[in-house]
């Protein structure tokens, strides 16, 4: 991903919206910040993201949810997924709908940064 890139940023714990910022902030991304995925939704009929980083287990709409809401609204931005409850079969089903990479919780933010 290239300078000044627009990523969204959706998880309920500010903590880990915040490590995952300053662990990219070399990359020179720009960010946005969601707490659910209804918010994401909101954000991305309102802005243009080249990327969205989505939790998993989420209030009101859970990332697995959020990745078909946006596929069915055309949506085309590569997704990557973090999660500490997944499953093989999980991730299978939020590839179908669009997740382009995953990463289990807790990370190492060098995995994140790759």
């Amino acid at each position: 991903m290239t300078a000044g890139k627009r990523v969204l940023l959706v998880d309920d714990e500010s903590e880990i919206r915040d490590m995952i910022r300053d662990s990219l902030y070399a990359l020179d991304l720009s960010f946005s910040d969601a707490n659910n995925g209804l918010e994401a939704l909101e954000l991305l009929r309102a802005e243009h993201f080249d990327l969205v980083i989505t939790d998993y287990n989420m209030p009101k709409m859970n990332g697995l949810q959020l990745v078909k809401e946006m596929q069915s609204a055309g949506f085309n931005i590569p997704t990557m997924w973090l999660t500490g409850r997944g499953t093989d079969a999980l991730y299978k089903e939020a590839c179908r709908y669009g997740v382009t990479d995953y990463i289990d919780k807790p990370f190492v933010l060098k995995t994140l940064q790759d």
